[in-house]
């Protein structure tokens, strides 16, 4: 009976999988970006959602501009 376990019709597989962490992450905020639409639909309509959705995203974008200014000018 022991044989039984020396057959088999697919190969064993590692549990390891490389990643890309950048893609990763990439992925993780794109994902949340989409989350973040999707919740603004419900409260403004699909078209203001992007909106509301992008000028959040530019607001992140203008601090770290303005805090690499800073950074800059010191």
């Amino acid at each position: 009976m022991s044989d039984q376990n020396d057959y088999s019709l697919v190969d064993e597989q590692s549990d390891y999988v490389p990643t890309d962490i950048i893609l990763d992450l990439k992925s993780g905020i794109y994902n949340l970006f989409v989350s973040m639409i999707n919740h603004n639909i419900m409260i403004h309509g699909p078209e203001k959602a992007v909106v509301v959705s992008v000028d959040y995203l530019k607001e992140i974008v203008d601090h770290f501009e303005k805090t690499m200014q800073k950074d800059e000018q010191e």
